[in-house]
């Protein structure tokens, strides 16, 4: 594909097109069969389709940095951006907005909810739904709920749920009911476990 190889990064759809944000490359940082991920060439582009075949280039730089891990997720009439790492700010601080894909902008400087990177995020029920993730730099690791009326504003739904805290998991809102599936913790260890939540509180 024209963008080019990467890992990290993150795909959304909004009206009718696809987009394609960010994440990086490594390859050429491997050191004893391993990526150097600080090291990596990463991406602050946005690339987009109609088809999710034919690729074009919407914007080289953007006003996002550089970013790996983050959530992108369309909701009511915006884009929201949150969370995720990149080696010019660290972990993101803030909450961006966009409202065609492309163009982003600051909207909240102060999220309620720990910054962090590789969680999974979703709508379902009329709201945004956040789950887990990882400080890295911190060496800490999140088994937490966080959910948002409006993607600005959040609160807790729960501090510790019952599954492991970890990060690079996927999560799943199908049939009325809200599934978490695998993820890895900061040993590098892998998790085989699935979850099954109909409140995404009691699991």
């Amino acid at each position: 594909a024209p963008f080019g190889k990467r890992d990290s990064h993150e795909v959304y759809e909004w009206k009718n097109e696809l987009f394609l944000f960010g994440g990086l490359n490594a390859d050429d940082t491997i050191v004893n069969g391993k990526p150097v991920y600080e090291k990596a060439k990463y991406y602050n582009d946005i690339w987009g389709s109609k088809d999710g075949i034919n690729w074009f280039l919407l914007k080289e730089s953007t006003a996002l940095p550089p970013l790996r891990s983050m959530s992108i997720v369309p909701f009511k009439d915006k884009i929201f951006l949150f969370n995720g790492w990149g080696p010019t700010v660290g972990l993101n601080k803030f909450i961006w907005t966009s409202s065609d894909g492309s163009n982003w902008q600051k909207s909240s400087t102060t999220p309620q909810f720990p910054i962090r990177e590789g969680d999974r995020s979703l709508v379902a029920r009329g709201k945004i739904y956040m789950f887990g993730g990882v400080d890295y730099v911190g060496r800490k690791t999140y088994n937490d709920v966080w959910v948002s009326d409006d993607g600005l504003n959040w609160h807790e739904l729960v501090k510790n749920a019952p599954w492991h805290s970890r990060w690079d998991h996927d999560v799943a809102y199908f049939n009325g009911k809200f599934y978490l599936y695998g993820g890895m913790d900061l040993g590098e260890v892998g998790f085989s476990d699935l979850w099954v939540s109909k409140d995404a509180i009691n699991w």
